[in-house]
């Protein structure tokens, strides 16, 4: 679980090109619940989190491919290293919430299976944003 976790995600369904998605993580502030792991994970065997204190995440392309299903493609960086990645995205709607900040607090949520982000940053959300869960791509 990493707990420093930043970011922005842009999402029209109406204008899907104009999508965009950054995330920033910091290396250091993560727990797989075993500390002594957790050290060596953040070691230079690992994350090097000492000298790559980030791991990132850019969209450079999201596309609609069904009915609510989009794939986001960009740019991952970890450890200094670029590598190109495809997430699969499902669109589930938009609601009402008080938990999210944005226009009308319209509510986006980006979740990974098996868990869920405990986002400390500012959203922007349009009127037309709504949650989201995110697979990564085999």
């Amino acid at each position: 679980k990493f707990g420093d976790v930043h970011g922005t995600m842009e999402f029209d369904p109406q204008n899907v090109a104009a999508s965009s998605v950054t995330l920033e993580f910091d290396t250091a502030n993560f727990s797989t619940g075993v500390e002594d792991r957790d050290n060596h994970l953040r070691s230079a065997d690992f994350l090097d989190a000492e000298n790559h204190p980030k791991i990132t995440f850019t969209s450079t392309a999201v596309e609609q491919v069904g009915c609510g299903d989009y794939k986001v493609t960009g740019e991952l960086t970890i450890r200094g290293i670029l590598k190109e990645v495809t997430l699969d995205v499902h669109y589930l709607g938009k609601w009402d919430t008080e938990f999210w900040v944005g226009d009308e607090n319209k509510g986006v949520v980006a979740r990974a299976p098996g868990s869920w982000p405990r986002v400390r940053s500012t959203a922007r959300t349009s009127a037309s944003a709504g949650r989201a869960r995110l697979t990564v791509a085999a």
